[in-house]
């Protein structure tokens, strides 16, 4: 059995893992999906990582870190400093040792789908959330109605990890597995699967549907988590 650690991505809460933590705990597993603190200002990488080892409970030995979106680059952070089985990226946004994403920014220029005007909207401390209409286009346009609406009322804001540096410098010599989603509106598939190939060094597992599968088909997400262990 394996202990999973899911980290969520931009904007979102631990409660983004629910349905997937059913099915996992269902199948003998534990998991831990940390509420991480991403409308601090004084949070970056660093302490977002900090954040993430710290809800593990004492003794838990080996565990599988997952990130999904913007969790992706405190995956590594993480598995640097816990004993870690599997790290797992879904739909994420992968970074690379030692860079930000603004040093990314030329090599990465295909990274990300084109949002709208009306996708974003920002507070007065330049922290960035999705709106209701660009959430349901962009993150939730395949989950059901009412799962969409109750993800959308709990969307937080999130400081930006623009200029973070990450600060490991090598990948950690774990399994790693990048999970790709097709259509995904967020992160370009495309653009997941050569990262996947020639930044991981891992062929990409993909799975049909958007950048939220963990409300989509979350039996889906679940299988590909526990495939092998």
């Amino acid at each position: 059995m394996a202990h999973f650690l899911l980290l969520h991505g931009a904007c979102h809460g631990g409660w983004c893992w629910d349905p997937v933590s059913t099915i996992l705990d269902a199948a003998g597993h534990r998991t831990t999906a940390p509420d991480l603190p991403c409308e601090s200002l004084d949070a970056g990488l660093t302490e977002s990582a900090d954040a993430a080892v710290a809800a593990l409970p004492d003794g838990v030995g080996e565990v599988v870190v997952v990130g999904h979106s913007l969790g992706a680059l405190l995956a590594p952070l993480v598995a640097h400093r816990v004993p870690t089985r599997r790290m797992v990226m879904l739909a994420g946004v992968v970074g690379a040792p030692g860079t930000s994403l603004e040093s990314l920014a030329t090599e990465d220029a295909d990274r990300d789908v084109p949002l709208e005007d009306s996708d974003l909207e920002f507070d007065t401390e330049g922290r960035f959330r999705f709106t209701d209409a660009g959430a349901r286009r962009v993150l939730y346009h395949d989950c059901p109605p009412d799962v969409a609406d109750a993800s959308i009322a709990r969307l937080r804001f999130q400081r930006s990890m623009w200029r973070d540096v990450a600060e490991f410098d090598t990948w950690p010599q774990v399994e790693t597995l990048s999970v790709v989603c097709a259509e995904d509106q967020v992160v370009d598939p495309a653009w997941s699967r050569r990262v996947a190939r020639d930044r991981l060094g891992v062929e990409p597992i993909e799975l049909p549907g958007g950048h939220s599968p963990f409300l989509a088909r979350p039996a889906a997400v679940a299988a590909v988590l526990m495939d092998g262990l």
